[in-house]
Parts: structure tokens; C-alpha cells; sequence
């Protein structure tokens, strides 16, 4: 799984004979605390469906990404108080969900989270549907969570192999700073050493690169093609994204 700063998934409980979809909304899918205990933030859960009861269950975890974007959570039910941490939402209602940071951690380099919205497959209009079949098609969101000093920064560089044949180059970005930040509107300049001949890749040419999430003190590891028209030899590598801090 790519280390976006949302990911939906959708879980389906297979039977037969009826369709039956469950919708349901979680927003903002990002926030920002200040490491101060007792920092809150709200989050609103929406059951968009206009005849269905939706049970949801609210979780946070530590949020932990390797070089090649796999993520892996550790659940976490000591840094956190999610109020209410579980609802059952009646057709079209709106609960505001709020979570308070408990952590007493004075530290320079950013946490980060997961925040965890999971539609239950709990069946809350049996009597309506007793006797047959159907499909159910779960929601599951996953946001970020983010323990932040003010006045940490990002500090993303690029590293670069190239493999012996020119075919490819795996690019390494690492954030050697204190915070998060994605690689929005990114651009990367290949110079041949022997020939000056320079070859810009634009976002729209880095799909699964662009726009990807470097958290604090972590790198990401990716692997493109020998750009067009550059020289196989010896070249180098710069980048620009768009920096927001």
C-alpha cells in the first residue's frame, strides 16, 4: 500500500440475491496536534445512506512505512481518547467524532498515525431482509495523524542508483528533517555528464512518485524507466516539489 495521506477500502461480505451497498463518509482524513497533552480535534462520520443504519468503529494505530511504501500498523489505544470510538448512525445522520491527544512526549521529530473509520459488517435491518441473500459493501477509511512541533521542518533529498545496463534508475528520496511532507508537483532534471544534454520528467510523467507522503526521518525507494532522448552514461540528478513549510 503507497503511503498516501488517505486510502479507502472497500471489504465485501458475499452471500446471494441482493445488492446492498453501505455508504458511508469520514472527513478531514489528515490532522495536525500540537505535542501539548490534551490537544483535541474533530472528524465527522456521515451515513450517506437515506435507508440504512451503518455501525462504525473508530481506531488509532502507529503508522509505520517501509522504503517501498508498505505500511504496517501497530494498533494504539494508549496515546489517544476517541470520543465516541463506536456508533451506530441512523439513515443520513452526521456524529462528530473528537480525539485527544494523552501523550506527554516532548520530542523534535514528528509521530505519526493512523486514524481508522471502519464500517462494521453488522447486519442492524435483519427483519428487513430475512430469508435471502445479498452483497454487503463495507467502507474502511484510513487517515493521518500528526504529533507535530511548530517549528519542525522537512529536509527531503534525492539519491540515485543506476543500473548497469542504463535501463533503469531507482531513485531513493529521504526526509532527513523533523516532518512530514508529500512530493506535490514534483519535477526531475536528468543532466548527461558527457554531453550536457538535459531531460526534465514533470509530474505527470512520475505517476506513483508525484504526490507521495516522505514521513519524518524515513525513506522512499522507486524505480523508472531510462528517461527518453538522455544518454545512457553518467548523469545527475536533481528535483523540485512544491515545499509548503
Amino acid at each position: 500500500m503507497r503511503s498516501f495521506s488517505f486510502v479507502y477500502t472497500i471489504i465485501i461480505v458475499l452471500s446471494v440475491s441482493y445488492f446492498q451497498l453501505f455508504a458511508i463518509e469520514f472527513k478531514p482524513m489528515n490532522a495536525e496536534f500540537s505535542p501539548t497533552k490534551g490537544t483535541t480535534r474533530s472528524f465527522t462520520a456521515i451515513n450517506t445512506s437515506k435507508n440504512e443504519l451503518a455501525a462504525v468503529q473508530m481506531s488509532i494505530a502507529d503508522w509505520h512505512v517501509d522504503i517501498d511504501g508498505i505500511e504496517t500498523y501497530t494498533n494504539n489505544e494508549e496515546d489517544f481518547l476517541i470520543y465516541p470510538s463506536q456508533m451506530i448512525l441512523k439513515p443520513e445522520q452526521t456524529q462528530v467524532v473528537r480525539v485527544t491527544w494523552l501523550g506527554n512526549k516532548s520530542q523534535e521529530t514528528e509521530l505519526a498515525y493512523r486514524i481508522i473509520a471502519e464500517q462494521l459488517p453488522v447486519d442492524l435491518n435483519a427483519e428487513a431482509f430475512e430469508g435471502s441473500g445479498r452483497i454487503k459493501v463495507m467502507m474502511k477509511f484510513i487517515g493521518g495523524l500528526y504529533i507535530t512541533n511548530p517549528s519542525a521542518k522537512p529536509n527531503i533529498i534525492l539519491k540515485s542508483t543506476i543500473e548497469e545496463n542504463y535501463d533503469t534508475i531507482r531513485l531513493i528520496f529521504e526526509n532527513n528533517g523533523m516532518r512530514h511532507d508529500h512530493l506535490h508537483d514534483l519535477s526531475i532534471a536528468f543532466t548527461s555528464k558527457d554531453t550536457d544534454i538535459k531531460v526534465t520528467l514533470h509530474k505527470e510523467q512520475l505517476d506513483g512518485i508525484n504526490g507521495e507522503n516522505i514521513l519524518a526521518k524515513t525513506s522512499r525507494r522507486f524505480k523508472i524507466p531510462w528517461p527518453e532522448k538522455l544518454p545512457k552514461g553518467p548523469v545527475s540528478i536533481t528535483f523540485t516539489y512544491d515545499l509548503k513549510r
